[in-house]
């Protein structure tokens, strides 16, 4: 039997409201089956991030983190004083 396959668009409010209404037990794998999504794409990112960073120190990627962190709230604080 071929697999059919459709969009529906459903309101967030409402894709809640179903959720609600499911039975416990396909609430719970409702859960595990997203939990294991996020899970496995957090896995995947953290493995990149391992690869990318591997030559480095922890400390020096920290220390670039910090920077990064720092020159985005520079431009964002410069961005919004630009407006007033």
């Amino acid at each position: 039997m071929p697999t059919i396959m459709t969009e529906v668009e459903i309101p967030f409010n409402q894709l809640l409201t179903i959720v609600d209404r499911l039975p416990p037990k396909e609430r719970i794998i409702l859960r595990k089956s997203l939990d294991k999504s996020w899970e496995e794409r957090f896995e995947a990112t953290l493995a990149k991030l391992r690869e990318k960073t591997k030559g480095f120190t922890p400390e020096e990627v920290e220390a670039n983190v910090a920077e990064a962190v720092r020159e985005v709230r520079r431009e964002k604080h410069a961005s919004s004083s630009i407006g007033h």
